[in-house]
């Protein structure tokens, strides 16, 4: 089970990269999944370390994978706030009564 749930991790981060080098709106859900993913495998890290792999397991945590989550979610936030701006400045505007 670790070892699909690293492959996917892997494969969710490398799709990402490659959506956010080409500019596409998809990069939004990689980024969503991948984030949730990194944060599912902090927490699995954390509960499931024996008292001796704990402080690394933690230190990982905090120092590696949330950070990463968290500029995962600021880069989709950032993408929609873009697609946003340019989907509503395209649309045309409607008036009501004329």
């Amino acid at each position: 089970m670790s070892t699909m749930h690293d492959l996917l991790l892997s494969a969710l981060l490398a799709a990402t990269g490659w959506l956010a080098l080409r500019r596409r709106p998809e990069v939004v859900l990689a980024a969503v999944a991948a984030a949730g993913m990194l944060g599912a495998d902090a927490w699995f890290d954390v509960a499931t370390a024996n008292s001796g792999d704990r402080l690394s397991s933690v230190l990982s945590a905090v120092l590696v994978e949330l950070p990463l989550a968290t500029t995962l979610v600021v880069v989709a936030a950032r993408r929609v706030h873009q697609l946003a701006g340019a989907s509503s400045s395209t649309l045309p505007v409607s008036r009501a009564g004329t």
